[in-house]
C-alpha cells in the first residue's frame, strides 16, 4: 500500500524543496527516514508517493494507552531503545547530509553547510508495523516523516525563523528571546520528543497527557501552550 501527499498551495518552489530534501535521504536508505518513492503533477498540484505507514507516534500513543505495563521484558525494552536510537541516527543524517558545492563556493568554516529538520515532532514520526512483543502487542519502526522544512543552508544565514511554520509547543527558548534557530533547535525538539516517549513507556498516555497540561502555562499572547521551558 502506498500514501500520497498533496502539496495543495500549488507552489512549484515548495514542492521543489521537498523533493529535493527527501530525494537527499533517499538516497541513503535510512531505516528511521521515510523514503521518497516518487513524485508527479496532476491537473496543476504536485504529489509525492510514500510507503503506507499505520499511523503517527501521537496517535500510536494514544492508541496504546497503557503500553506493557505488564509486558515489559527484554524484546519491549530492546525495541524501545532501537527506535529511540533510530530517531537520533536519522536526525543526525540529516544534520550530516552532503551537499553539493559549487567550483566557487567557499567551504571555509564561517561558510559551511548546515541542514535542520526544523518540525521534529509525535505527529511527523510515522510507525509501521513490523513485529510483536511476546505479549501480542504492536512493536512498530519509527521513521521521521515532513521535510518540507528542512533547511540547507551557510553558517551566516543558518537561523532567521521569519516565514518559517514551527510547532510552538517543541520550540526551544531562543525562539522567544532572538528568532533565530540553527541545528541546536532539531536537538531541543529531539530532547522534548524523547521525554514524552519515555514518559508514555513507563508510564502510559494518560501521564503524557496530564504532563502537557502542568506544563500548559499563558503565553506572550494570553494564549494557554505546553511549552518545555519556562522564563523567571
Amino acid at each position: 500500500s502506498y500514501a500520497i501527499k498533496c502539496l495543495r498551495q500549488n507552489n512549484s518552489d515548495k514542492f521543489k524543496t521537498e523533493v529535493s530534501n527527501l530525494k537527499r535521504f533517499s538516497q541513503k536508505d535510512h531505516l528511521h527516514l521515510i523514503k521518497l518513492l516518487m513524485t508527479f503533477e496532476y491537473q496543476k498540484k504536485f504529489y509525492l508517493l510514500f510507503p503506507w505507514a499505520d499511523g503517527n507516534l501521537l496517535g500510536f500513543w494514544k492508541d496504546h494507552p497503557e503500553p506493557f505495563r505488564q509486558e515489559r521484558d527484554h524484546k519491549t525494552a530492546t525495541w524501545f531503545s532501537k527506535q529511540c536510537l533510530g530517531i537520533v541516527e536519522g536526525l543526525n543524517m540529516i544534520h550530516k547530509a552532503d551537499i553539493p558545492m559549487g567550483d566557487d563556493e567557499d567551504d571555509t568554516p564561517n561558510h559551511q553547510t548546515h541542514r535542520r529538520h526544523g518540525d521534529l515532532k509525535p505527529e511527523n514520526i510515522l510507525w509501521f508495523r513490523k513485529c510483536e512483543s511476546s505479549y501480542g502487542r504492536t512493536l512498530p519502526v519509527l521513521k521521521i516523516f515532513d521535510f518540507g522544512l528542512t533547511r540547507f543552508h551557510r553558517t551566516r544565514s543558518m537561523s532567521h525563523i521569519e516565514n518559517v511554520a514551527v510547532s510552538l509547543t517543541y520550540r526551544p527558548p531562543e525562539h522567544d528571546l532572538a528568532k533565530m534557530v540553527s541545528q541546536n533547535y532539531d536537538i531541543w525538539t529531539l530532547g522534548c520528543l524523547l521525554l514524552e516517549f519515555v514518559t508514555w513507556y513507563l508510564l502510559g498516555w494518560e501521564s503524557v497527557d496530564e504532563f502537557s497540561k502542568a506544563r500548559t502555562t499563558a503565553g506572550t499572547n494570553i494564549i494557554w501552550e505546553d511549552v518545555f521551558f519556562q522564563f523567571d
